[in-house]
């Protein structure tokens, strides 16, 4: 059985770099990887359609709705994981679990009824997905993250990217919380990234990192 490992982190951590330089890694070292994405992938089309529908700045989507499609997205994404797990060696998603758990509270105006709705939806898609072996936590302060969106963006933002500061920070709180949980519960391993640094320095972990996991493969 593939292992499931997650990359996460809020909007201009240097995700995406990282993910790719992690994919790059596990090629190198003849790791049969397959590259998901949590929100989304080709080989289920329309969970792509329904992350569009649910991104697009001109609909108007209660919370609820929010969440409940961001669900039924994981659901399909991971169906077709469980289909292709035993002809790799590691299922790689970008973003993941944490994603889902630290972004769609947010969507609340009221927080707790926010995070209670969250879990009631999110724990109920367990009987039916598991939870990664591993996640990466690419992490970088806020404002420096808010500053990347902007440069990379030209500042066309998107739905989310376009949130104010609070959004974001309520978000990496969240996240830092959700990891200590499944820490706590030993269910999942969790490996934060510094990536307010240099990119030579946080690829050169992330490659110590995944160097771990063939020891886990095999």
């Amino acid at each position: 059985m593939a292992l499931r490992i997650e990359m996460d982190g809020i909007h201009g951590a240097g995700k995406t770099t990282l993910f790719q330089k992690l994919v790059e890694t596990y090629m190198e070292n003849d790791i049969k990887v397959f590259v998901g994405k949590e929100t989304g992938i080709n080989q289920v089309a329309w969970t792509k359609v329904l992350k569009r529908f649910l991104l697009d700045k001109n609909e108007i989507i209660k919370p609820e709705e929010f969440v409940s499609g961001m669900a039924a997205i994981r659901l399909g994404v991971h169906e077709y994981y469980k289909r292709i797990e035993k002809e790799f060696d590691i299922i790689l998603s970008d973003r993941g679990w944490l994603t889902q758990v630290a972004y769609s509270p947010e969507h609340f105006e009221d927080k707790k009824k926010g995070e209670e709705f969250t879990k009631e939806i999110f724990e109920g898609t367990l009987g039916y997905t598991k939870l990664p072996d591993k996640i990466y936590i690419i992490e970088a302060p806020i404002e420096m993250c808010l500053k990347r969106t902007q440069e990379r963006r030209d500042g066309n933002l998107s739905k989310i990217e376009a949130k104010e500061e609070g959004f974001h920070r309520g978000i990496k709180e969240r996240m830092d919380v959700e990891a200590k949980k499944l820490t706590a519960k030993k269910k999942v391993i969790i490996a934060k990234i510094d990536n307010s640094l240099s990119l030579e320095r946080s690829t050169n972990e992330i490659k110590r990192c995944a160097l771990e996991e063939l020891s886990m493969i095999k």
